[in-house]
């Protein structure tokens, strides 16, 4: 097991953590959180430090709200890894591309494993595959279906927020109807008999 190292902070730093969560919220707690909480605090060391140093706090922070974090150390691997995936449908194919420096060399660690399996020109063919490989590459698939499928119900919710929010009451629907038959604009010829 690796070692715990016990974290023995100031009451600063203890309020600067606490507060750095709050501001990530459900999403990891990155630098910038954590800059930004220890600058909420006018008072803390690492404030003075910089206020000394000519730093105007209130545009730091406004900054550090504003932080892109793409592209940086803060930026988790499956985030930068998404942003390097392309996927192409068309008919019956689906064509995925990754550039992305960790998926590719896993790739290239599991193209090596497999050395005869492997079909040539570096492919994985998965109906080559048995055993723990294929196992492998179905849970890929599965990850795969999940996540497209998750795309197509949010895309879909979305969709139907998007109608709700622009509701078409009955008789808007009925005047609509009416406007492309015509039934509106013409005397019942009963009527007249």
């Amino acid at each position: 097991m690796g070692e715990v190292t016990v974290l023995n902070a100031t009451p600063a730093a203890d309020e600067t953590i606490a507060v750095a969560a709050r501001l990530a919220g459900e999403d990891p707690v990155g630098s910038h959180h954590l800059l930004l909480a220890a600058l909420t605090d006018a008072n803390s060391a690492a404030a003075r430090v910089l206020s000394s140093l000519g730093v105007d706090l209130t545009r730091a922070k406004d900054a550090l709200h504003e932080a892109n974090i793409a592209g940086t150390s803060d930026e988790l691997p499956e985030e930068a890894g998404r942003r390097a995936m392309n996927l192409q449908v068309t008919g019956e194919l689906l064509t995925i591309e990754a550039a992305d420096e960790t998926l590719v060399k896993s790739a290239g660690a599991a193209l090596a494993a497999l050395g005869e399996e492997a079909a040539p020109g570096g492919v994985i063919r998965g109906a080559d595959l048995t055993g723990l490989p294929a196992a492998n590459l179905a849970k890929a698939w599965t990850a795969l279906h999940d996540a497209l499928s998750a795309i197509a119900t949010s895309v879909d919710a979305r969709t139907a927020v998007a109608t709700a929010a622009d509701p078409v009451t009955e008789t808007d629907a009925d005047a609509d109807a009416d406007a492309g038959n015509g039934a509106a604009s013409e005397p019942d010829e009963a009527a007249d008999e």
